[in-house]
């Protein structure tokens, strides 16, 4: 019966280490902070995705709460991209790259620290942000994992 236990345990560890969770989980962050990052974001899908050639499929829903997610789709679109939202009775198969995001803070202690996470179809790119003034400062530069 131990055995079975600890079989259970060590699955169900595995599954939640495999299950990302995406979205905003820092909607009480400094006001300000969501613009920055989301126009820092912006700026750096353009140098790697142009615009009217792109198409990005959202793989999470936004919140109309999600202030950045808000701004990220509006601001995709007013830049040219074309954006196909979630929607979980369709699929996200077919053209474009698959986008979704984390807006939270890491997971060291520092106090007004803030990260962008980015996963667009298999490659992740993450920026370190510092709020200060009402705006997103720049701690450090993007990284990209593939």
């Amino acid at each position: 019966m131990i055995r079975i236990l600890a079989f259970v345990i060590s699955i169900a560890g595995l599954v939640g280490c495999a299950t990302e969770r995406f979205g905003n989980f820092e909607s009480n962050a400094p006001s300000g902070l969501h613009e920055g990052i989301a126009a820092d974001t912006i700026h750096h899908l353009e140098k790697i995705y142009p615009p009217a050639q792109t198409q990005f499929n959202f793989g999470q829903s936004i919140p109309k709460s999600d202030r950045f997610g808000m701004l990220l789709v509006d601001s995709l679109r007013a830049k040219g991209y074309a954006v196909k939202e979630y929607s979980p009775k369709q699929s996200v198969s077919g053209t474009g790259l698959r986008l979704q995001y984390v807006v939270d803070k890491p997971s060291i202690n520092v106090t007004d620290l803030y990260r962008i996470k980015l996963k667009i179809d298999d490659v992740t790119f993450t920026h370190a942000y510092e709020a200060k003034n009402n705006t997103a400062i720049s701690a450090g530069a993007w990284a990209k994992m593939e």
